[in-house]
């Protein structure tokens, strides 16, 4: 600081000189004029953190405010992670009693299909020996009408 005080003496001393005031009007004037480029310095210095300060505190609310738009956003995110995952509970129940409902139905279309393919096979059957019984029935008649035939005749005869 000496150095800078001592130019600027020097080169205050010499513009002084060549009106040639006094010296002690130099050395006043040289030290007004430094303490006031220190105050200037001081002030601008102080500006110019106040407005760092200030553009601080802005970016800080800024920052804040994005922050808490955030956490909304997150929480808004959480709700609705966990409606979907409810939703997708209820679906998944609501899809398993289905399949079990179908695989119900299936077993019973099954289960009545093998129902009726035996109830043909007895209806089957049953016309099958019903046509035989016609059959042994007539065969029956037939022997027994030749017999009576025969013994008519037996009768006949004797």
């Amino acid at each position: 600081m000496l150095d800078a005080c001592s130019i600027g003496c020097t080169s205050r001393v010499n513009h002084h000189q060549s009106t040639s005031p006094s010296p002690s009007i130099i050395i006043f004037t040289v030290m007004a004029t430094d303490s006031e480029d220190v105050i200037l310095s001081i002030t601008s210095s102080f500006d110019q953190i106040y407005a760092d300060f200030k553009s601080t505190i802005e970016d800080i609310q800024s920052l804040k405010s994005k922050y808490n738009a955030e956490v909304k956003k997150s929480d808004a995110i959480q709700f609705r992670m966990k409606s979907l995952q409810s939703e997708n509970e209820r679906l998944r129940k609501s899809y398993a009693e289905s399949l079990n409902r179908l695989t119900d139905q299936i077993e019973s279309r099954t289960s009545c299909q093998m129902l009726k393919d035996e109830l043909k096979k007895i209806n089957d059957e049953h016309s099958q020996k019903e046509n035989e019984f016609k059959i042994v029935i007539g065969s029956l008649k037939h022997e027994n009408a030749m017999r009576i035939q025969v013994m008519e005749s037996q009768i006949r005869s004797v």
